[in-house]
């Protein structure tokens, strides 16, 4: 004979055999332990419910009949006392009474209260959660985490009240003294600023003369952050997509959204001190305005007195596979028919050079014979002598060092001119001596 039984937690029955038409409870438990191999602790005990009346048994001497379906629990022997959690209410009240909204942060000497030793140390840790160490003067060291600004803790910050200038970009908008001026929002900085057009409509009511604005240059579009449309200050990079963003915007953004959302991807518990300093986006935007360094030379044309953003290279005609021995190299784009080297110098043929001489009545020169060069020192793209001779990585050809740097440069996927494997860099070209 035999009985089903389960644990509560379980999905199947099993099954306990016996002699006879009935099984005891206590019988019933030890073959339960022993088929389960529960062990032989001493601080639980098996609960047996019959599954179809709800029965419990609780008589260690009960018979339980053949056939029949058990539920089993596990259940303490001894039974625990609710959880209660200390307040501050009855015997444990607070011996002393603080003012939550008067200068709790002057100096309470405990030792001087008149309350057992218990109260006392029970008032110092209530002070010390309260915020003891956010009341009274503010060091001067501290920063909000919350707005970045010192001056008041971060439960007394007022970032993220009122209007805020979120998704404005900054060059439309004009710092002001504090929140009384009419119109004012909260940067995300913590500042306050009112927008240009409210500035400049207030100054001309007042009859102030209206500033004349600045021209706007031309910003890249891989240098605009997503948030304010400007130039990016700051360049940060956000771990979950990878785009660029200016530091103050997007970590403005992140401190408002209660979920601290992607402001581009909606990627959600994104925190402020994962962000990312992207120093390429910094020097390629914030260090490339203002005055040029005499020591700067741009990358594309290897040449000083402008940033690589403003270079002219490649604009205009290109001297690409025209030989140098058929150029003569003049002072800048005005001249007529000037075309752009591979390092940036402007030159013009010399047909045309000499054309220009002719009719202006200058003596022709003699052209200088021009020497068999033997084929493996012809560059491959101006068909002229080597010159500062390199080799490039992936065919391993060789060409001349400022024919081979530009046609990579004017290349959008630096492809190699004579293998086209594409990727191939300037830096990567190696001096063939």
């Amino acid at each position: 004979m035999s009985v089903h039984y389960k644990f509560k937690s379980a999905l199947e029955y099993d099954t306990v055999t016996f002699d006879g038409l009935h099984i005891s409870v206590k019988d019933l438990k030890n073959s339960i332990i022993q088929q389960k191999r529960i062990g032989k602790s001493t601080d639980f005990d098996l609960q047996v419910t019959n599954a179809q009346t709800k029965e419990v048994y609780e008589d260690e001497n009960a018979l339980i009949p053949k056939n029949t379906s058990l539920l089993i629990a596990r259940i303490p022997v001894i039974p625990q006392k609710p959880k209660q959690w200390e307040g501050y209410g009855g015997d444990n009240t607070l011996p002393v009474k603080l003012d939550e909204g008067g200068p709790i942060a002057k100096a309470v000497d405990l030792s001087s209260l008149d309350a057992p030793e218990d109260d006392k140390i029970r008032a110092m840790i209530y002070m010390k959660i309260r915020g003891a160490n956010q009341m009274g003067t503010v060091p001067p060291t501290y920063k909000c985490y919350k707005c970045h600004q010192g001056g008041h803790w971060i439960k007394d910050c007022t970032f993220g009240q009122g209007a805020k200038s979120t998704g404005i970009p900054r060059s439309f908008m004009v710092a002001v003294d504090g929140p009384q001026v009419p119109g004012a929002m909260m940067t995300p900085y913590g500042q306050f600023a009112v927008p240009l057009v409210d500035h400049q409509a207030y100054n001309h009511k007042a009859g102030a003369p209206q500033p004349v604005p600045e021209p706007k240059p031309d910003i890249p579009e891989d240098l605009v952050c997503g948030i304010c449309s400007d130039l990016l200050q700051d360049a940060v990079m956000i771990p979950c997509c990878g785009n660029s963003f200016c530091d103050e915007c997007v970590r403005g953004v992140l401190l408002e959204s209660e979920e601290h959302e992607c402001p581009d991807c909606h990627e959600k518990d994104i925190f402020p001190d994962t962000l990312i300093p992207n120093s390429y986006m910094k020097i390629r935007g914030a260090n490339q305005m203002g005055t040029v360094p005499p020591t700067y030379k741009c990358y594309k044309c290897h040449q000083g007195g402008h940033w690589i953003k403003d270079c002219t290279f490649g604009q205009g005609a290109k001297s690409t596979g025209i030989p140098r021995s058929f150029m003569v190299a003049v002072d800048g784009p005005q001249v007529p028919g000037a075309m752009m080297t591979p390092y940036g110098q402007f030159a013009v043929p010399l047909v045309d050079h000499q054309a220009y001489n002719h009719k202006a009545g200058a003596p022709q020169p003699v052209p200088e014979p021009k020497p068999d060069i033997p084929e493996d020192l012809v560059c491959g793209i101006c068909s002229d002598l080597l010159q500062d001779a390199v080799m490039i990585p992936c065919c391993g050809n060789s060409f001349c060092d400022e024919c081979v740097r530009g046609v990579l440069l004017e290349s959008e996927e630096h492809e190699c001119p004579d293998c086209h494997e594409k990727d191939i860099f300037p830096d990567t070209l190696i001096p063939n001596r």
